[in-house]
């Protein structure tokens, strides 16, 4: 994404956490921008677990798929508040 965005000067770090990982990314971007450490910060998050589903146990695959999503947030508090 670095590339494809030409954001030679960004930083990317990888946030292992299951379902509350894009959570916790609004909330370390939000520190990152109330600190003034950066201006703005894209999220990106993504899951792929029908790789690893037991397809025949079907008290657990209903609950989980894939999905993807996204979030810029600009230092203007846009994406996110706390008020």
């Amino acid at each position: 994404m670095q590339a494809a965005l030409g954001a030679d000067k960004a930083v990317a770090f990888d946030i292992n956490a299951a379902c509350s990982g894009f959570m916790f990314a609004l909330h370390i971007a939000d520190a990152y921008i109330k600190t003034g450490v950066y201006k703005t910060a894209l999220i990106l998050g993504a899951e792929t677990l029908s790789k690893i589903m037991d397809w025949n146990d079907r008290s657990t695959c209903v609950l989980f798929g894939d999905g993807a999503g996204a979030a810029v947030g600009p230092d203007d508090g846009t994406y996110y508040t706390d008020k």
